[in-house]
């Protein structure tokens, strides 16, 4: 990571290009604000494309295909869907008739695009894209509700409207007619009837997932107090791999994690190590986070002491993303199982994703709350109304909102790309067979009990988890709530009067009070003074580069 807080693109390498007509000027700004020492690998009327490292290819017939980032193992494409789909990686194809630039058939991977003229301009980072010619940008506004409402942007969105981030199975196609859109349908939507898919198969299906020591190495895997990462910890340990497990502080006043998971390594005999922040880790990593999440979220900047440490590991990293919605049905519930229609489904849906805190008496200024849950609220249901009348609609809205653009921040955009990052339960393969489990069967973590006692044993598997009935006890130290913490966040906030103007009596009497230990026990709250703040934060770095204007905020008094 450099002191800018961009990463470094060591085990993924960074790339950008254009698709279509490239105009000099705007192809010389790109490469510009791009990462210095890109070698340019296709250099057509159609297509240029620059990459810091090599790029894996395949050929069939007269095409020829460039894919990075491959989030899935598996044998070599032969065609754009393949690649999107199987390897779960971005890519361009060659013909003698087009090119085209492709995302992953689950919109995980980093592509951005900014359409300027007859030609669309990529990178793997938003920063690149932003002055590719000297006009104002325009704030996304519904892109920021949701980074309020949820915790981060929807689909296409991204916190500037003219920059978008390639959806899920889709693809830019540059002919001699022009550009055009294309798409698929990818095998999770295929309609699965529910059936018996055995703990032990899924097992087996995950152990076939994990990635191999280097020589002289080991593989690495994040350890909390949870049931995803004791999984794939327990599977490695049990393939008989160098393996070290590394645990955190979640920072969430209770530190279970620590507790936790110290028991699930030494029951495993695996190394442990634990990463211990210092007091005011929160307040020192929060604006390299916000660079480096490039504005997208402000509920990772608790990893970041961890990222530091894992870019200097060696080997893969395995990191537990999608097997708490996939095997667990994190956040659907029976009562959004049961909705009468599809709009039901998604409203209530949004409703668990949200937990209610934008309208929470007092939060914010009455007509910025409304207007705030409005714009998120039509952005779900653009983004997951195709979803309508899947068997695995909750499910698989969860997965493509959530998950990919919300929790997917902390493996691609904190770990990696400086880490080797593999993600076993994103494999389309355990995907489509997490789908054939009935949601029924998987909530309430019966079916996990099971999976964890066949693939690791009932010694570690029914170790206490987060998953687990607690007593409850105060709040102890965080960092994030820190009177050091919340005075910089009133700061920044109070520095920009539209941004301030949004919140309501409640955030306004925290941020009044900074050293109120009562703010601990308020996760609610502080989720939404650190949106708010990652807003103001957003406004004021590129102040110079935006239009002040944005409606949810001058909609307010």
């Amino acid at each position: 990571m450099t002191s800018a807080g961009e990463p470094a693109f060591r085990s993924r390498p960074y790339v950008c290009g254009v698709l279509g007509p490239a105009d000099p000027a705007a192809s010389s700004r790109l490469l510009r604000d791009s990462p210095g020492g890109l070698r340019e690998l296709v250099h057509t009327d159609r297509l240029r494309l620059w990459a810091s490292g090599e790029l894996e290819q395949w050929h069939r017939g007269d095409e020829k295909g460039y894919f990075w980032a491959a989030n899935a193992s598996g044998p070599a494409p032969s065609s754009w869907r393949d690649a999107a789909q199987d390897r779960l990686a971005a890519g361009v194809i060659l013909s003698p008739e087009s090119a085209t630039l492709h995302t992953c058939a689950l919109g995980m991977q980093e592509i951005y695009v900014r359409r300027l003229g007859a030609a669309v301009y990529f990178s793997v980072r938003i920063e690149p894209l932003l002055q590719l010619d000297d006009a104002l940008l325009h704030p996304d506004e519904q892109a920021w509700a949701s980074i309020i409402c949820l915790g981060y942007p929807l689909g296409e969105a991204t916190p500037f409207a003219e920059v978008r981030r390639m959806r899920a199975a889709t693809a830019w196609e540059a002919t001699t007619g022009g550009l055009e859109r294309r798409s698929f349908e990818p095998c999770y939507l295929e309609a699965q009837a529910p059936e018996r898919f055995s703990p032990s198969d899924m097992a087996a299906l995950l152990t076939d997932r994990m990635p191999a020591a280097p020589w002289l190495g080991s593989v690495h895997s994040t350890l909390s107090g949870g049931w995803d990462s004791r999984l794939l910890a327990g599977l490695l340990a049990r393939s008989g791999q160098r393996t070290r497990a590394w645990t955190t502080s979640p920072d969430d006043g209770r530190d279970h994690d620590l507790e936790l998971a110290g028991p699930v390594a030494r029951a495993l005999r695996m190394r442990h190590r634990t990463v211990v922040p210092g007091e005011q880790a929160w307040l020192q990593d929060v604006r390299q986070a916000g660079r480096r999440v490039q504005y997208q979220a402000s509920m990772h900047t608790w990893l970041m002491p961890l990222a530091h440490r894992l870019h200097r590991v060696r080997g893969p990293l395995v990191d537990g993303l999608a097997g708490d919605v996939l095997l667990k049905s994190l956040f659907v519930t029976p009562e959004i199982l049961d909705s009468r229609t599809p709009a039901v489904l998604r409203s209530r849906l949004w409703d668990s994703l949200s937990r209610g805190r934008v309208s929470l008496p007092g939060m914010f200024a009455p007509e910025a709350a409304a207007r705030l849950e409005q714009l998120s609220r039509e952005s779900f249901d653009e983004v997951t109304g195709h979803l309508d009348g899947h068997p695995a609609a909750a499910t698989l809205s969860v997965l493509l909102s959530r998950t990919m653009r919300g929790v997917a921040i902390s493996p691609m955009l904190l770990f990696a790309p400086e880490c080797d990052v593999h993600l076993p339960f994103a494999d389309p393969r355990v995907l489509m067979a997490a789908l054939r489990v009935p949601a029924h069967r998987k909530m309430g973590g019966a079916y996990y009990r099971e999976l964890l006692d066949v693939a690791v044993g009932p010694e570690v598997g029914q170790l206490p988890s987060t998953n687990d009935p607690r007593p409850r006890q105060p709040f102890g130290y965080r960092r994030q709530a820190s009177p050091q913490a919340v005075s910089w966040m009133a700061d920044t906030i109070g520095n920009d009067d539209a941004v301030r103007r949004m919140i309501g009596p409640k955030m306004r009497a925290a941020l009044a009070n900074p050293a109120d230990e009562r703010l601990r026990s308020q996760s609610g709250l502080l989720a939404m003074l650190q949106a708010v703040t990652m807003l103001a934060m957003w406004r004021s770095a590129y102040a110079a580069r935006v239009t002040p204007d944005v409606p949810l905020l001058s909609a307010t008094p």
